[in-house]
């Protein structure tokens, strides 16, 4: 479980998060928010670039803000949304580099981390990416490059900031439920805009408005109606209907 108690951070005197709390267990979290509400704040918090004011971040038990960077690394891992890419560097060459944050810069992969990179590569479809420089991948591709090697760092918990920002509606959903995928074994916290996705795809949706959470939603078990309540707060023009159970937006 990671719970999160009392978090407040910014940048020098302009505080973004304002005593943010809440815990996940396994499964697939979506956190939406307007832009500048700290949703990238909070994944640089947890990711450990950024010290908070105050607060807490436990990890079953253990506080992660007072880890080291190597050890953070071995247990939450951050994905954005923009890949740079250097020329030359494959697929395969990223999902190496995954293993260097907990192992260190020296660390060259043996036969298992090449046999899981390949296994992993094949589950998710991206077999023929791997031995491709990443500036020919399209951004879908690069995506599913930068999912697979993220996953490669096995860590217990997976940070997804805007992971399918400037997607086709293709390779989004595809990337999702790859994410969903996942999330039965992991803690999965994606950041994303779209409200449709969220209710289409998360097991619970957290609400983010300038810098604290405003409500928390389980769209399996939310009434249309509360739900519609709950996202005009962030989108007040938001229509939201309920069809066999399923709450959608339209």
């Amino acid at each position: 479980m990671l719970t999160v108690s009392g978090l407040s951070a910014g940048y020098r005197e302009n505080e973004v998060l304002h005593s943010v709390g809440f815990s996940l267990e396994n499964g697939l979290t979506v956190l939406l928010g307007e832009n500048g509400s700290g949703k990238t704040t909070l994944f640089r918090v947890l990711a450990g670039s950024l010290r908070p004011c105050c607060g807490t971040v436990m990890l079953d038990g253990e506080d992660v803000l007072r880890l080291s960077v190597k050890e953070r690394a071995g247990r939450i891992t951050l994905l954005t949304g923009a890949h740079q890419t250097l020329p030359g560097v494959t697929g395969w060459d990223l999902a190496e580099m995954a293993f260097y944050p907990a192992k260190g810069l020296f660390y060259r992969p043996g036969t298992r981390e090449k046999e899981k990179i390949a296994a992993l590569a094949r589950e998710m479809g991206a077999e023929d990416l791997l031995s491709r420089p990443l500036e020919t991948l399209s951004g879908g591709e690069r995506q599913t490059v930068g999912l697979l090697a993220a996953v490669c760092q096995d860590t217990p918990v997976l940070l997804l900031d805007e992971p399918t920002a400037s997607l086709d509606f293709n390779r989004t959903h595809a990337f999702f439920r790859q994410a969903k995928a996942l999330a039965k074994e992991k803690i999965l916290l994606a950041a994303v805009h779209d409200p449709a996705l969220a209710l289409r795809f998360a097991d619970r949706v957290l609400l983010l408005k300038d810098g604290r959470i405003v409500r928390d939603l389980i769209p399996k078990q939310t009434p249309a109606d509360d739900a519609a309540e709950a996202l005009k707060l962030l989108y007040p023009e938001i229509r939201v209907v309920c069809t066999d159970g399923t709450v959608t937006v339209v």
